[in-house]
């Protein structure tokens, strides 16, 4: 009997320390696999002279105590944060599965960047400030990369390029125009690199980090305009550089509202700009465009401006253009008469002037809201319309045409403050039914 109970006593006692062991062998392989992040983080201390660090980190210790480290609830680290640390020498290739942040910013790290590869998870990278030099390897398989922050070092930009696997690379892609427009010397964009580029001149972002809008107007930017790649700017304004060059698609940018790339000196035929359905605002004034007006397909355009450029051809109807308010076609080359807008019954500003249109005025029937209208050298001729159709007309330039035959009584726009009739070559009648004339040429 006794016998029997200490055989059953003993297979009990094997049966646990076997299910024991097992379970204890689970435990070593978990700590192994836990324990990777704390070794590429021993790595990371000696490889950079971890013992004159400004915050020294005790190995004896967990890593969760370790200056500077963020990690999960698994123990793995998410967040590096080490910069201003004396880190120095070459950096090591860092192996963190989970790693988020990486900020070795301002230290003494040198030789060339490492491709990061084995951080899959990376969103933001600051490595500004150290020794780094050489070309920037390719970041494309960061598919997860918010910004990136690198000023600061000797690296060459040259070779940046960006793909649709990056999706999330804004400052990324304004580093790529802040160095294709020479700006490290030539051109006055004050951006500190080593600062967010939320705190960047005419950058603003979203909740999120996204670029919004970018205003650099008057920054002596030159050059062409590069691909630009920002899927949530909503404002674009390079007015008043020396860009030159095409226009270019902006197929990138599928939300943008407004659009100055005026006073630059860019040339080429003109463009549709088909893939920008959300613009309302676009000014290509005073640059080098030629040849025809396209027929614009852009459902929400309220202001276009295409003044003081080399444009020939027939003005266009616009009839795809419904909530047109502002239209400049001034300066250019076109002729072939003037259409009567009846499809842009919201139009409130037209200047056609000093162009080569000819022909005859139209009576502008269907435009009610109209109250500026610029015809001056513009080539028009025979009876002038009385307008009686534009009651809030209130500005009416007809100047320096040769061609007009009569002028007719203007009683029926009373808001008329100015009237251009300078070297039409007809005899000026009294407008003194018209009080708030004050001026006439």
């Amino acid at each position: 009997m006794k016998r029997n109970i200490f055989i059953l006593l003993f297979s009990i006692f094997i049966g646990v320390s076997l299910f024991y062991i097992r379970q204890k062998k689970d435990i070593t392989i978990d700590k192994i696999e836990i324990n990777q992040d704390s070794l590429g983080l021993m790595l990371l201390y000696k490889a950079t002279s971890g013992e004159n660090w400004s915050r020294i980190w005790d190995l004896n210790k967990p890593i969760t105590s370790w200056g500077g480290v963020i990690t999960d609830n698994y123990g793995r680290v998410t967040e590096l944060h080490l910069r201003n640390n004396k880190l120095q020498g070459k950096l090591p290739k860092l192996d963190f599965s989970e790693l988020k942040v990486l900020d070795l910013s301002k230290n003494n790290l040198e030789g060339d960047l490492p491709e990061l590869t084995t951080l899959p998870d990376l969103k933001k990278i600051s490595l500004s400030d150290n020794g780094f030099a050489g070309e920037i390897p390719d970041f494309s398989h960061l598919s997860n990369l918010e910004s990136i922050e690198l000023g600061g070092n000797a690296l060459d930009y040259s070779n940046l390029e960006f793909n649709n696997r990056t999706p999330n690379k804004d400052s990324l892609a304004l580093l790529m125009l802040y160095y294709s427009k020479n700006g490290a010397s030539l051109c006055q964009i004050s951006w500190d690199l080593t600062k967010p580029m939320a705190q960047w001149e005419g950058v603003s972002v979203n909740s999120e980090g996204r670029v919004t809008e970018l205003i650099l107007k008057d920054h002596k930017l030159q050059g062409q305009i590069p691909e630009l790649d920002f899927p949530e700017l909503v404002v674009l304004d390079l007015s008043k550089n020396n860009l030159e060059g095409n226009l270019p698609e902006l197929g990138s940018l599928k939300k943008i509202k407004k659009l100055d790339l005026s006073s630059n000196k860019l040339s080429g035929e003109m463009i549709a700009f088909k893939f920008s359905s959300k613009l309302e605002y676009l000014d290509l004034s005073k640059n080098e465009l030629n040849g025809q007006i396209p027929s614009f397909r852009l459902q929400e355009l309220i202001t276009l401006d295409l003044s003081s450029n080399d444009l020939e051809g027939k003005v266009p109807d616009f009839e795809k253009l419904p909530k047109l308010a502002h239209l400049d076609l001034s300066f250019n080359e076109l002729e072939g008469g003037i259409p009567d807008f009846q499809n842009v019954p919201k139009l409130e500003y037209l200047d056609l002037g000093v162009n080569s249109l000819g022909g005859a005025i139209p009576d502008f029937s269907n435009l009610p809201q109209l109250r500026t209208l610029m015809l001056n050298s513009s080539g028009v001729g025979g009876a002038v319309p009385d307008f009686s159709n534009l009651p809030k007309l209130e500005t009416l330039a007809l100047d320096y045409n040769g061609g007009l035959k009569s002028i007719p009584n203007f009683s029926k726009i009373p808001d008329l403050s100015y009237l251009g009739l300078e070297a039409v070559h007809l005899k000026t009648p009294e407008f003194d039914y018209l009080p708030k004339l004050k001026t006439i040429y």
